[in-house]
This record gives structure tokens, sequence and C-alpha cells, in this order.
């Protein structure tokens, strides 16, 4: 039977509080744990009005201490930005408190600006180009083995646990699968972003997979952007919001999420509905009956047994009702 996990962005609607999306994320994860959703993940931005997502390791916590089964993590932690060790300390000590529940997804991408990268190193001279030295240490740090540099022989991740948080390595590319299968990681592929390899991608992190203390087999899924209505016309509608947001982000702009008549009143350029088109592609839409043959068709290209699902809309009910109709269809 398919698992249906959730990754929340933590989108800031038009005219809202950067508390909103904390306080609607805890009930929507207290919810998702009565629907039968396998895990909830926050993502990580840096330096935007869009998202309240600075600190997901942070949000791990509150999640997981108002949940009592869902697995809660990080989708995921920039590890660019960040030192291993930090990070695996975090983790470990989030897997202390909530034993058997906590996920580590690391991503690539800085987050953020130039400037705003810069300021997230704050002096190191390491760069993008130090992440997969960062990936090995960290494995290091959280399975509490020795790092490979000599220097640090001494040093070890704490508090020691008996079990690990899962780690996942997260993208939307070649390089980001090529990551995993290397470093023995389990793969989320993110749909959501790039709707036309995941198939090929994910069979060649299968295909090339080097087992670890963490996973002896392959082990991967992927995330989709759905919006599921009582009606096709109505999720076509909501999707207004997601177009218009898109449209001001194309344009260089650092938008808060705006409402479906705002999305469908503006005035489209003809550049601006081919940029769409492509983030169109990537959106589940429809009544639950759609919705779920669409995911089963994409779960079964890519030979995977969870699907992860992310949904942005302005009105919190509607975004609410969405999870739970997709959870009904996968039930019936």
């Amino acid at each position: 039977m398919l698992q249906l996990s959730i990754l929340d962005q933590l989108p800031i609607r038009e005219g809202g509080h950067p508390q909103d999306p904390i306080n609607e994320a805890i009930i929507l994860a207290q919810k998702a744990e009565q629907w039968g959703y396998h895990r909830y993940w926050t993502a990580q931005f840096h330096g935007t009005v869009s998202f309240t997502s600075a600190a997901p390791e942070l949000v791990t916590c509150r999640l997981a201490a108002e949940t009592q089964t869902l697995r809660v993590g990080a989708g995921g932690i920039l590890l660019s930005n960040n030192s291993p060790y930090l990070v695996a300390e975090q983790f470990k000590m989030l897997e202390t408190f909530f034993p058997g529940r906590i996920d580590l997804g690391i991503g690539r991408v800085p987050g953020g600006d130039a400037a705003t990268h810069a300021a997230c190193l704050y002096g190191s001279p390491l760069g993008q180009n130090a992440f997969e030295q960062k990936i090995v240490d960290l494995k290091h740090f959280v399975a509490g083995e020795p790092p490979l540099d000599p220097a640090w022989k001494t040093v070890k991740a704490t508090p020691v646990t008996d079990h690990h948080p899962q780690l996942w390595s997260l993208g939307s590319g070649e390089s980001s699968a090529a990551f995993a299968a290397k470093h023995g990681l389990a793969l989320c592929f993110a749909h959501f972003i790039n709707p036309y390899i995941y198939a090929d991608v994910i069979a060649a992190y299968r295909k090339h997979f080097r087992p670890s203390v963490f996973y002896p087999e392959p082990v991967a899924n992927l995330c989709v952007y759905a919006i599921c209505c009582d009606t096709e016309e109505e999720a076509i509608r909501q999707r207004a919001s997601r177009d218009l947001w898109w449209a001001e982000v194309f344009q260089g702009l650092d938008p808060p999420y705006r409402s479906v008549e705002q999305g469908l009143a503006y005035p489209y350029s003809e550049a601006l509905l081919e940029k769409l088109a492509i983030k169109r592609d990537a959106v589940v839409v429809g009544t639950p009956e759609q919705v779920k043959a669409q995911i089963e068709a994409i779960a079964a290209k890519a030979q995977v047994d969870e699907v992860m699902i992310q949904t942005m809309c302005f009105d919190f009910s509607v975004r609410l009702r969405s999870f739970e109709l997709i959870a009904e269809a996968f039930r019936e």
C-alpha cells in the first residue's frame, strides 16, 4: 500500500503573520497523524518573507512534541550553510527526545541569495564546493564514527544514541541522486520542481547505490505538489494562488502567498504564461479520485511506495481539507 507523507514549506499568506504557518503546521501535523500520514517535513529558506522556515530543527522539535507516532524532520537542512558537526548534534538530540521518529533530509542549495549565503557561513572559507566533504563528515558524526580528518579524531557528536535519525538526500536532478547513491543515503526526489526525469533519476540511484551503515539497500520516495477539492473546477481555481506566487518570483520578487482572487485577476504576459506552463506540469490537481489516480501513476512509474505531498493554499481550511480528501481517497 502506498504511504503518504507531507512536505510543508511554511508559506506566509498576504496579511498574515510569520507565526501563522507554525500554528497551522501543528494543526496539520496532528490531523495528518490521525489520517494516517507517515512523516511530516518542513523546509529551510533564509532571508525570505515568503516562508517561516529558517530553522527546521526547531520546527521539528515542536511538531514532534505535538504528535505521538508521526515521523518528523527537516526537508531539509541546507548543509552548505551549516556545520556538519552541529547538525549531527542537533538531530541526535532530537532523536534522544523522540526515538525512532526523526528524519534528517539534506539539501545542496544555499536557500538564499549570495549575500545571505555568506552571512550563513559568517567568514568560513568553505563554500558550495565543500558539500561532498560535509556529507562525509555528517555521516561519521551521526553514526558515531571517527571523522576522516585526523585533527578531529577525538571529536564525537553527542548525545551518543543507540539509533540514528534517518538520513535523506533531497534534490530535483541527477547530481543529488548521485550523491545519495554514492554515500548510501535515502533519496527524496522533488517532482514538484522537476516533473520530467524523476523515474530515470530514481532508477539510476538504485543502480549505483552503495550500502552504508544507514541503509543496506536503496530507499527512495518522491514529493509531488497536489491540490485536491470536491470538484476539479475548484481545485484548478485554488491553483491560481500558486500561479501568482511563481509569476512574482519570476520577476525577482519575494512575495507572500496571495489570494485566489488576486491570482485570477492578475494580468499575465505571454512570457509569464510560458514559464507557468512548466510549473503547472508539476501540479497534481483535481477531485480525490483524480488526484489519487495521478499520484498512483507517478509512484508506479518511479517504483516507489511512498509519496510526499506539498500543498499551499491561501485559505488554510482549503489546504487542510485537501490533505484530508487525499487521505480518504487512499483508504478506499
